[in-house]
């Protein structure tokens, strides 16, 4: 299976959200695993943030990620038996061999969960993600002004290992719509969310038609 359609089939948002239960019983399991590896990754919530052509690859440079040919692509992302889907730029880390097996043994073959190499923001902030065409774009929000969201991503806590805490969040609309028809989206101490458009809307189309 090719990037494109393996990253294609990936669910929306809401979608992989929605999949995603007994979320305590898993982050019990998952936190002391996580903190074994001195914080480098956390857990994703599984989706993609557009439609990629065939030879692309979703990829960061700095704080805008967008459908990129050639160049740098360090895997930032992974599906849980460690296939990379989203990539970066900069150099980062690859989980360990080890680490997949017993992530997997814990949340499955078949989950919208995977896990990604982490990049804290400050204290007291978190990337609040919004899209411009296929261009998705982070920047840094204060903690205490999220608006409504999804979760997205988690690490375990820095105060308390054990305990699994939001590290990204996505934005989705006040009053409803559903995220990937108007784009696609991150937090268990919050560190990303997903902006969408203040009116509503469905989010891919605002990734495939460059609204």
């Amino acid at each position: 299976m090719s990037l494109a359609t393996l990253y294609n089939s990936l669910p929306c948002v809401e979608d992989a959200s929605d999949a995603f239960h007994d979320r305590d019983a898993i982050f019990t399991k998952l936190a002391p695993l996580l903190a074994a590896y001195q914080l480098k990754f956390g857990v994703c919530l599984v989706h993609a943030h557009c439609a990629i052509e065939e030879g692309e690859a979703m990829v960061a440079n700095g704080n805008i990620s967008r459908p990129t040919r050639g160049g740098p692509q360090h895997a930032e992302r992974w599906l849980a038996d460690g296939t990379p889907y989203e990539f970066s730029q900069e150099p980062t880390k690859t989980p360990p061999p080890e680490l997949f097996r017993d992530f997997q043994a814990i949340v499955g073959k078949d989950t919208t969960l995977g896990l990604f190499y982490q990049n804290n923001p400050p204290v007291g902030k978190v990337w609040l993600e919004h899209t411009e065409g296929r261009d998705n774009i982070v920047e840094l929000v204060d903690k205490d002004k999220m608006p409504n969201h999804l979760e997205t991503g988690w690490i375990p806590g820095t105060d308390d290992p054990l305990m699994m805490g939001c590290k990204v969040i996505c934005r989705v609309p006040d009053k409803g719509g559903r995220h990937m028809k108007v784009h696609l989206g991150v937090t268990t101490v919050c560190t990303v969310i997903c902006r969408v458009p203040d009116k509503g809307g469905r989010h891919m189309k605002v990734h495939l038609e460059g609204s």
